[in-house]
Protein backbone atom coordinates (compact mmCIF):
# COMPACT_ATOMS: atom_id res chain seq x y z
CA UNK A 1 0.00 0.00 0.00
CA UNK A 2 1.34 3.41 -0.94
CA UNK A 3 1.09 6.18 1.61
CA UNK A 4 -0.18 9.61 0.61
CA UNK A 5 2.53 12.14 -0.17
CA UNK A 6 3.36 14.42 2.71
CA UNK A 7 2.26 18.01 2.35
CA UNK A 8 5.14 20.48 2.65
CA UNK A 9 5.24 22.70 5.71
CA UNK A 10 4.52 26.39 5.24
CA UNK A 11 8.08 27.18 6.30
CA UNK A 12 9.39 24.94 3.48
CA UNK A 13 7.17 26.61 0.89
CA UNK A 14 8.23 30.11 1.98
CA UNK A 15 11.92 29.37 2.60
CA UNK A 16 13.16 31.24 -0.49
CA UNK A 17 10.63 34.06 -0.39
CA UNK A 18 11.37 37.67 0.48
CA UNK A 19 9.58 39.40 3.35
CA UNK A 20 8.91 42.96 4.43
CA UNK A 21 9.03 43.92 8.11
CA UNK A 22 6.03 46.07 8.98
CA UNK A 23 5.31 48.56 11.78
CA UNK A 24 2.13 48.26 13.82
CA UNK A 25 -0.42 51.08 13.58
CA UNK A 26 0.33 53.59 16.33
CA UNK A 27 3.97 52.54 16.70
CA UNK A 28 6.33 55.47 17.19
CA UNK A 29 9.63 55.65 15.32
CA UNK A 30 12.17 58.17 14.02
CA UNK A 31 11.94 59.14 10.36
CA UNK A 32 14.84 60.00 8.03
CA UNK A 33 14.89 63.55 9.48
CA UNK A 34 15.21 62.31 13.07
CA UNK A 35 11.67 63.35 13.95
CA UNK A 36 9.50 61.10 16.10
CA UNK A 37 6.40 60.11 14.15
CA UNK A 38 3.54 57.69 14.68
CA UNK A 39 2.67 55.03 12.12
CA UNK A 40 -0.79 55.74 10.72
CA UNK A 41 -1.29 52.14 9.61
CA UNK A 42 0.83 49.11 8.87
CA UNK A 43 3.93 50.63 7.27
CA UNK A 44 7.06 48.96 5.84
CA UNK A 45 10.14 49.43 8.00
CA UNK A 46 13.18 51.05 6.46
CA UNK A 47 13.93 53.02 3.35
CA UNK A 48 14.49 50.99 0.21
CA UNK A 49 12.60 48.03 1.68
CA UNK A 50 11.47 47.08 -1.84
CA UNK A 51 15.06 46.20 -2.71
CA UNK A 52 16.02 44.66 0.65
CA UNK A 53 13.77 41.64 1.26
CA UNK A 54 14.18 39.86 4.58
CA UNK A 55 14.41 36.12 5.10
CA UNK A 56 11.74 33.96 6.68
CA UNK A 57 13.90 33.72 9.83
CA UNK A 58 14.20 37.53 10.07
CA UNK A 59 10.45 37.94 9.55
CA UNK A 60 9.73 35.30 12.19
CA UNK A 61 11.93 37.05 14.77
CA UNK A 62 10.25 40.39 14.06
CA UNK A 63 6.77 38.85 14.46
CA UNK A 64 7.74 37.11 17.72
CA UNK A 65 8.83 40.53 19.07
CA UNK A 66 5.33 41.88 18.33
CA UNK A 67 5.83 43.23 14.82
CA UNK A 68 4.16 42.32 11.57
CA UNK A 69 5.61 40.97 8.34
CA UNK A 70 4.36 40.72 4.81
CA UNK A 71 5.37 38.64 1.84
CA UNK A 72 7.18 40.74 -0.77
CA UNK A 73 5.27 39.98 -3.96
CA UNK A 74 5.40 41.29 -7.50
CA UNK A 75 2.55 42.84 -9.45
CA UNK A 76 1.54 39.60 -11.18
CA UNK A 77 0.08 36.63 -9.30
CA UNK A 78 0.01 38.68 -6.12
CA UNK A 79 -0.19 36.70 -2.87
CA UNK A 80 -0.39 38.52 0.44
CA UNK A 81 0.13 37.05 3.89
CA UNK A 82 -0.21 38.94 7.15
CA UNK A 83 1.69 37.36 10.03
CA UNK A 84 0.73 38.59 13.45
CA UNK A 85 2.23 37.61 16.78
CA UNK A 86 -0.45 35.03 17.66
CA UNK A 87 0.41 33.11 14.47
CA UNK A 88 4.21 33.25 14.79
CA UNK A 89 4.36 29.54 15.67
CA UNK A 90 3.14 28.69 12.17
CA UNK A 91 6.49 29.85 10.78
Amino acid sequence: MTSAPQKPKLSEILAGAGFVLVRRPGEQYRNQHGETVTAKGKEPIGYGWQKDPKTLAEAGKHVKRGGNAGLAAGAGNLILLDFDKDRAGAL
